[in-house]
């Protein structure tokens, strides 16, 4: 089972263990899966001399299933550090190899002492229960868990979900050294930015229109309080049956982008209300994404 507790884009711990599955590894090397598949099955005697070969069987999706009744279920490889090195030894050495590789020891060596702060800090509580309250701790529980809520419906990006969990964090009195940093994130702009940037005629408008039909984006609602904007709106709504129509003034809509619009981009928190994302994109993907337009 993935202990996603600590995790970072490239690496997840298994079992105690650092690991990184083919399919990232493909992803950033600009490879193909299945060739990077192909490439530890030839030579699994040599990942082995390193370690159980680690593995998991992945179902595959009714939208997959659709498109090909006959897809079959993924095998993904999951490879510990030794093993990843091995890998990489055998790709040919190009630039974007060499800026993965770099990238990965980074990331190690960031996911050790994570591992090695989280040993320490299982001995002392991240934060102290013993004096709450059986009604504090429900609300710390029940914060919790609408956290997790939000993060999951919103798909936010991995830096939005830091940057989520730190705010909770410091309002419960947890602390947040231990969260792992997200500053190599690729960096993302607004719509009408890439549109300039591009030189592209299309208003933000008819392109968002466009991008919501094909699926890429879709509309989201919140509620709108008529005090502060905080996640409390979200845990009262979900939690303590709250009356709506005496609690919040109106519905506001926002756009989200889908799990097929992910490729292109990612979601942003809105400074201004935590519950609300705003899609940011990709300069290296925006021209594949304007040819769906």
């Amino acid at each position: 089972m993935i202990d996603k507790n600590f995790s970072t884009e490239l690496i997840e711990m298994i079992d105690d263990e650092l690991y990184v599955s083919h399919r990232i590894i493909a992803e950033h090397t600009d490879n193909l899966p299945k060739s990077v598949l192909d490439l530890i099955t030839r030579n699994i005697d040599d990942f082995e001399e390193f370690g159980v070969l680690r593995f998991k069987i992945a179902a595959v999706s009714e939208d997959k299933l659709k498109e090909n009744p006959d897809s079959k279920p993924l095998k993904i490889y999951y490879l510990n550090e030794p093993q990843t090195t091995l890998l990489l030894t055998f790709m040919r050495n190009n630039e974007v190899v060499k800026k993965f590789k770099i990238r990965l020891v980074k990331d190690f060596y960031r996911m050790r002492e994570l591992l090695k702060n989280s040993s320490t800090q299982k001995q002392t509580p991240i934060f102290d229960t013993s004096s709450f309250s059986s009604e504090k701790l429900l609300d710390v529980q029940k914060t919790l868990l609408g956290l997790e809520t939000a993060i999951k419906i919103l798909k936010v990006s991995e830096a939005s979900k830091l940057l989520m969990t730190e705010t909770i964090y410091r309002e419960l009195g947890i602390k947040t050294d231990f969260l792992p940093k997200y500053s190599d994130e690729k960096h993302t702009y607004s719509l009408t930015h890439l549109l300039k940037k591009f030189g592209s005629k299309l208003s933000a408008k008819k392109v968002n229109q466009k991008l919501l039909e094909i699926g890429i984006l879709e509309i989201k609602t919140r509620k709108s309080h008529k005090k502060e904007k905080t996640y409390q709106m979200f845990l009262e709504l979900e939690f303590n049956n709250i009356d709506e129509n005496n609690k919040y003034e109106t519905i506001r809509e926002f756009k989200s982008l889908t799990e097929k619009g992910l490729k292109f981009g990612k979601n942003l928190i809105n400074l201004n209300n935590e519950l609300q994302t705003q899609p940011h994109y990709y300069e290296s993907s925006f021209t594949e994404l304007l040819s769906l337009i």
